[in-house]
């Protein structure tokens, strides 16, 4: 009995020995490992940004976004601010967006989104604006012969101006969601006295809508669409501002 309590003893011991053994070994990787990250991250380069890449799909300025990101070149790539570099890039009219991928290997990669314009206006020049009226930064692309033009907007800057726009491509979605092609069938949005009037691509025809109750007026010119289009010529001139009637000459 005596033997077997010594055995057991033992065994405990050397048991409590591997435990405490391989405490002290996971303390030392674990310290070893903090250690060389902090050399890495304090006293080497290895995290050092080398290079950052800009990704885009479209005719984006890239050479001058570029010169936005040398400032955080050398910078460590963990401490880059992110949110501050999207700012920068978001300062670009052209830009819709921004995602970042960090990459170990001392390189950020930077993936834009261009806004999609939707129109070009002419108004103190020809402008390219996209879908909420932001004014784009003035390339004209092999694209831009097929945006609608919005013109008798006197000055884009005023508060006015503004509200014209937004009106005008407001009846350009409305145009849109009642199944319409700006790019093979709308040619002009005229802007006169508060009023919206189109112009039909190729024939010219004016189609007066009016100054409200767009959505309603735009649905009814597209259940009278068919049958004008079947007549041998397309008139010159629709009328949908009256309620209860559509004035064809």
């Amino acid at each position: 009995m005596q033997r077997q309590r010594n055995s057991n003893m033992a065994s405990r011991k050397t048991k409590i020995k591997k435990r405490s053994f391989s405490r002290w070994v996971s303390m030392l990787v674990v310290v070893l490992i903090v250690g060389g990250g902090i050399y890495l991250w304090g006293f080497t380069d290895f995290f050092t940004v080398r290079e950052i890449n800009i990704y885009e799909g479209t005719n984006l300025p890239v050479d001058s976004l570029s010169m936005l990101t040398e400032e955080y070149i050398g910078c460590n790539v963990f401490m880059v601010s992110l949110d501050n570099l999207k700012e920068k890039f978001l300062e670009c009219s052209d830009v819709a967006d921004v995602v970042f991928k960090r990459n170990l290997l001392r390189r950020i990669d930077c993936y834009l989104k261009a806004r999609k314009p939707v129109a070009a206006v002419l108004s103190g020049g020809l402008h390219e604006v996209d879908e909420n009226g932001i004014m784009l930064s003035g390339r004209m692309t092999g694209e831009s012969v097929d945006l609608p033009l919005i013109t008798g907007i006197d000055d884009l800057d005023t508060e006015a101006g503004r509200e014209e726009l937004k009106v005008a491509l407001s009846v350009l979605g409305l145009f849109k969601e009642c199944g319409f092609s700006p790019a093979h069938q709308l040619s002009e949005i005229h802007v006169e006295d508060k009023e919206i009037i189109l112009v039909w691509m190729d024939m010219g025809s004016v189609i007066r809508l009016g100054k409200e109750g767009f959505e309603q007026r735009i649905r009814k010119l597209k259940s009278v669409y068919g049958v004008l289009k079947e007549q041998k010529s397309f008139p010159m001139l629709v009328d949908l501002r009256f309620s209860r009637q559509v004035v064809i000459r």
